[in-house]
């Protein structure tokens, strides 16, 4: 940044301190709203030196240089790594989040800084940093409305143990009442309407159960009350945790595309703000985590085979074959092996399974196209390097569970068929008839988008609606408390 200027001062000119350090200043402040703390940039001490930097540039003092350069480096390293933050995320998600690829902005932020500076719009380039999509923005509302409602509120836990339903009269009742008034859940008309457990107050317990990924009952019971236990300051943490991660994707999700949420076990598919198509996903299980990563889908694959991973078959694969010398036939699996530019098939039973690892794994296994194919019949295929993609599953029974996390890393989607008319949109002669026609004939057959469509996956354990109401989902990978501690660690300087 000192370079491009010729080492000159940015902040401080021959009489006095710039116009725009008090807006750098109270742009740091407003840091805060996106879930930052401006501790981080130097605020504190700046503030302090306002004052003598200022008489020891009236007064042309030249033992003040030091601190006269100290004060323009501060001021530039506050906006260099607040815009850095604001972009591009505080923490480096290579190291506190499982196997992220993202694509951020890529900006020079000297260069950001050097243009606002001479456009006097210190504040305003800072501003523009952040995502400007209704995800980010619904959440940072989400934010400032549990901050106020933490800084308002001080309620005591609920009792370990308590149970209520529908027509129960105790004064625990009175407590709920105004517990779930104040999150928005029971209208303010009922939050005082006395001890009964009545037809309002189930209603109001539902929406809150809904809201957390609890079973809505309507009864008190262990999971709900341990909801309702958790502190406003930590739900205040989880949101700021969230707005992390939508920093680390890329800004500009793309016109159309497809989002999944991996914590909530959910796709959607957007033209511009509007959803346009939702569905149940299943997503890897704790051990095999989906990774958080944004891509372009390419092509779909109809009657795909399946290559098993080569991780897949050392930790779980070799086992079947050990308990069942059928399961290459039983599953209509066979093995290849590569001889010059062939691939040749071969006897299972001439692998010694019990003995397999890594070095002496020279073969794959592939299950052939068919409706018992565990990619099922379609295969929505988009490069990474994670060899993730969307797929059809022959074990439809699991989108009747509320949590779903059983693939290996893969995301099964609830109604691949709907989904490939969505993706195939504007391509002639493939709507949905014609996409089942190809189906059932049973061939293998790749066809190609009309162009590149945008997809993100993200793991996201609150989001908001457009009026600011929070949705919070279980951390089923555990991320969010180590994410939550490296946000809350001061910077290195």
């Amino acid at each position: 940044f000192y370079a491009g200027r010729s080492y000159q001062p940015a902040w401080i000119g021959e009489k006095e301190i710039s116009s725009q350090v008090r807006p750098l200043l109270q742009a740091l402040k407003t840091a805060e709203t996106d879930g930052l703390n401006p501790l981080d940039y130097h605020l504190t001490k700046i503030e302090g030196m306002l004052s003598s930097v200022g008489k020891a540039l009236k007064k042309k003092r030249p033992n003040q240089a030091e601190a006269l350069a100290d004060f323009d480096l501060l001021c530039t390293d506050a906006f260099l790594a607040c815009a850095g933050h604001l972009a591009r995320g505080k923490v480096d998600p290579e190291t506190h989040e499982v196997a992220w690829q993202g694509a951020c902005i890529d900006e020079s932020l000297a260069a950001v800084l050097e243009d606002a500076l001479m456009k006097s719009q210190v504040s305003e380039a800072l501003e523009s940093l952040p995502p400007r999509h209704s995800f980010y923005l619904n959440l940072k509302k989400a934010l400032g409305s549990y901050r106020e409602l933490a800084r308002k509120t001080k309620w005591k836990p609920l009792p370990e143990g308590l149970s209520l339903n529908k027509g129960d009269k105790q004064k625990e009742v009175k407590e709920l009442r105004r517990r779930l008034s104040a999150l928005g859940d029971l209208a303010r008309k009922d939050s005082k309407a006395g001890r009964t457990f009545d037809t309002a107050l189930e209603a109001a317990l539902r929406r809150f159960q809904a809201r957390h990924g609890l079973d809505a009952t309507g009864a008190l019971d262990p999971p709900t009350l341990a909801a309702l236990n958790v502190p406003l300051e930590e739900r205040c943490r989880k949101i700021e945790a969230n707005l992390e991660r939508w920093r680390w994707l890329r800004h500009d999700l793309g016109e159309r595309y497809i989002y999944v949420n991996v914590a909530n076990f959910e796709l959607e598919a957007f033209e511009g703000r509007k959803k346009e198509l939702a569905m149940k996903v299943v997503v890897g299980s704790e051990a095999w985590q989906t990774p958080d990563f944004s891509s372009q889908m390419t092509h779909l694959i109809v009657n795909p085979d399946w290559t098993i991973p080569i991780p897949v078959i050392l930790k779980e694969t070799y086992s079947y074959v050990l308990q069942n010398p059928c399961y290459f036939r039983d599953n209509r699996m066979v093995i290849l092996r590569k001889e010059g530019e062939d691939l040749v098939e071969v006897d299972p039973g001439s692998i010694n399974w019990s003995k397999l690892n890594e070095k002496n794994l020279d073969f794959l296994i592939r299950q052939m196209p068919g409706p018992d194919n565990i990619l099922g019949r379609l295969k929505f295929v988009f490069p990474n390097k994670h060899e993730i993609f969307l797929h059809d599953t022959p074990y439809q029974e699991d989108f009747a569970k509320a949590a779903r996390a059983y693939s290996h890393g893969c995301i099964r989607a609830e109604r691949p068929v709907d989904l490939a008319v969505w993706t195939l949109r504007g391509k002639p002669g493939w709507d949905l008839r014609q996409i089942w026609a190809a189906i059932e004939a049973g061939e293998e057959r790749t066809v190609r988008l009309v162009e590149p469509l945008n997809v993100h996956f993200l793991y996201n354990t609150v989001w908001a609606e457009d009026d600011g109401t929070a949705e919070f989902r279980p951390d089923i990978y555990e991320r969010d408390n180590k994410l939550i501690e490296a946000l809350r660690a001061t910077p290195p300087l």
